[in-house]
């Protein structure tokens, strides 16, 4: 309704292939509508265009998310490109960008990362009706360099447990090398989340750093993907560390009165609070140093226990499922290069099957 005249405004958002497309597109449009801010096409710039865009993603994404394509925006779209109006973007001038971001040391990831926002908002653009088509499609980016885990040996894994069996954190320790947990989710888990009787806990809510609040440890209720959201079977000594580390708690809680936190965290400060990852990273390479051990990052504890898991001829599938990885396909991709190390494990497994068996009878098929 135009506040002048008083009489209903038609805005043509644009064609769409399928009513589902065309839904969104008019919810989005409505939204900005109703906030006064329905995008002029002839006027739009880049900046305007990635304001309005990134007001609609507030909710869809988390506030982490969120708070990275403002930066990426911030630092290095909005000097570029923020003041070029969209209709005269064109897929040469972006592509000489992009060309550009690579020249001056750039990463290809960050450039990827850049490039999903601006992709993402001239789609948005296209579906109102501001550009007939996103440029962004089809521009060439630098190949992104896959970096492959670095893991430990088992004799490493266990000289590093060793030492780190007196340390405060050791449970989280056990969580990430023994069951393969994200660190978000060891930090996470709560008393209530496990079953003694099972031998299993239950992934359900992660700690993260929040980058609203410079860093402090912040819980998310709900796992990386569905995938991740499971029931872990615990091995017996990491059930056996969680049982004493259970009744210390109990002793410290005790001690501290109402200082004390109940927020059910199993991995905790002194007063219950959730732990602040930067913490933990000082402490672990603290570990590092008294067990003489590879340096390795602290999300590394999990491919450890994967890359050992795979040598012990522990099922893919299995794996994938107690990772939490949204398919099978995602393991094999980040622990190829561990399975190509095999080639003798499996050619001594097929020689043992051909020597200790008797020739299969031939069936005719």
């Amino acid at each position: 309704m135009n506040a002048v005249t008083n009489k209903r405004q038609n805005v043509t958002v644009g064609t769409y292939r399928t009513k589902r497309e065309a839904e969104r597109a008019e919810r989005e449009a409505m939204l900005l509508l109703e906030r006064g801010t329905l995008l002029d096409p002839a006027k739009i710039t880049v900046a305007a265009l990635l304001e309005q865009w990134l007001d609609t993603k507030r909710g869809e994404i988390s506030d982490n998310v969120l708070t990275d394509y403002h930066i990426a925006v911030r630092r290095h779209i909005l000097p570029a490109l923020g003041s070029v109006h969209v209709q005269r973007l064109t897929a040469s001038s972006l592509q000489g960008q992009v060309n550009a971001w690579r020249d001056s040391g750039m990463s290809a990831a960050y450039i990827a990362r850049i490039m999903i926002i601006l992709s993402q908002a001239l789609s948005a653009a296209v579906n109102w009706n501001i550009v007939p088509r996103n440029v962004a499609t089809g521009i060439r980016r630098p190949t992104i360099t896959k970096r492959l885990a670095t893991v430990w040996t088992q004799a490493e894994l266990r000289r590093f447990l060793g030492v780190a069996r007196h340390d405060a954190l050791f449970p989280l320790w056990q969580l990430l090398a023994s069951e393969g947990m994200r660190r978000g989710e060891a930090w996470g888990v709560r008393w209530s989340d496990l079953n003694l009787d099972r031998g299993t806990i239950h992934v359900s809510q992660t700690v993260i750093a929040d980058k609203h609040d410079r860093g402090a440890a912040k819980i998310q209720p709900r796992g990386k993907t569905a995938a991740a959201s499971r029931q872990v079977k615990l091995t017996p000594q990491t059930l056996s560390s969680l049982v004493e580390h259970h009744d210390r708690q109990r002793f410290i809680r005790q001690s501290v009165g109402d200082r004390w936190h109940n927020l059910d965290l199993i991995i905790c400060t002194s007063i219950g609070t959730p732990v602040n990852p930067s913490n933990v990273s000082r402490s672990f390479n603290a570990l590092l140093k008294a067990a003489d051990v590879p340096r390795i990052r602290v999300h590394d504890l999990r491919h450890s226990a994967a890359s050992l898991m795979l040598r012990a001829g522990v099922p893919v599938k299995q794996i994938s499922e107690r990772l939490g990885h949204a398919n099978v396909r995602i393991t094999l991709d980040t622990y190829a290069h561990l399975m190509a190390d095999d080639h003798d494990f499996a050619a001594e497994a097929m020689s043992r099957i051909l020597a200790d068996g008797a020739e299969p009878a031939d069936t005719g098929t």
